[in-house]
């Protein structure tokens, strides 16, 4: 999870918002606040189950399921995401393929003659999306055109994958002892956010009153989902388009396995249970927040920089960093 380009680079990139914003998205949502907040609040939860879904496909199995199965499930996971796309596109976000840019925009095919735009760098490991909207705010109408990025695999910056972390071993922790076996938080600028914690029943089930934990691995798989807001006053031209707000989404399948010793049936034992969660600043995809830094001038970040798990009593922790890349060009 890193990243570093030039300032040009960044500005290059513009010309594609706008571009997309004059001839794919032409149309745009004028609304008003509160319908805004509700639609995000809906497009949100939406790339929420679609970066749970991206997280959970690279997690390995836990048990033996035969190819058989596997391919159903990959089956259903691919018509899953297709619904939820669909939902997408009904609430205003589009997909944006690289080729529908070369068509529109990259060759002399394209009727259209744009040196200075720069393609999204499109591939199986990363999806884009873009959408635009009318914000008006103290008597001025702005377009804000959010181009979304979400990672799918970890051949991009915006995924991670890490196997059979361990937080800790040869421990002894008898779990009627703690309200959790294990916390999990992500870390902002400025403070954190809880995401889960996970009792011992969720994690061992049975008679948990009656194990004793020895040994915590993780294995995880985290999606980031990154929103570039750009804003212009409507009666400006699209080269007033500016990169004024960036903020993500991560999304974080796990796989915990416990080393136990179970009293009720006198004999060791090995547990591996699986959970997705999701976690987001308060200003994620904010169009008002992005509006007041384009008034302002001062670029506005809203992102998640790493996240945490801890044990029960956050003695043993391990700390992942979030690829944050600035504009578009940093995502691969």
């Amino acid at each position: 999870m890193k990243f570093k380009k030039r300032i040009i680079l960044s500005s290059v990139s513009v010309f594609l918002i706008f571009s997309l914003a004059q001839v794919s998205y032409a149309e745009t949502n004028s609304t008003n606040e509160t319908t805004m907040d509700q639609e995000q609040q809906q497009i949100i939860e939406i790339f929420s189950e679609l970066g749970e879904q991206a997280a959970k496909n690279g997690l390995p199995q836990n048990n033996s399921l035969t190819d058989k199965l596997q391919t159903s499930s990959i089956s259903t996971d691919s018509e899953t995401r297709k619904e939820l796309e669909s939902r997408l596109s009904d609430l205003g976000v589009k997909e944006i393929s690289q080729e529908e840019v070369n068509r529109q925009f990259g060759g002399s095919n394209s009727g259209t003659n744009h040196p200075n735009v720069a393609l999204p760098p499109t591939t199986s490991s990363v999806k884009w999306y873009s959408k635009s909207s009318n914000v008006n705010k103290n008597g001025k109408t702005y377009v804000v055109q959010m181009l979304f990025a979400q990672g799918l695999s970890p051949s991009s910056n915006l995924y991670s994958a890490v196997n059979n972390a361990v937080l800790y071993s040869n421990q002894s922790v008898v779990a009627k002892n703690v309200k959790y076996l294990i916390q999990m938080y992500a870390q902002k600028a400025i403070g954190t956010i809880p995401i889960v914690q996970w009792t011992p029943y969720e994690l061992l089930f049975g008679d948990a009153a009656q194990a004793t934990n020895n040994d915590y691995l993780i294995t995880h798989r985290e999606s980031t989902t990154m929103i570039y807001s750009y804003v212009r006053e409507s009666t400006q031209p699209t080269s007033y388009f500016k990169n004024t707000y960036v903020s993500n989404m991560i999304s974080v399948a796990s796989t915990h396995t416990l080393a136990y010793y179970d009293k009720a049936v006198n004999k060791p034992k090995t547990k591996s249970t699986d959970f997705s969660n999701t976690s987001y600043d308060e200003n994620f995809g904010n169009t008002t927040k992005a509006v007041d830094s384009f008034v302002s001038g001062i670029k506005g970040i809203s992102n998640i920089t790493s996240f945490t798990f801890y044990n029960h009593d956050k003695t043993k922790s391990l700390t992942y960093p979030i690829s944050t890349p600035l504009t578009i060009l940093q995502v691969n």
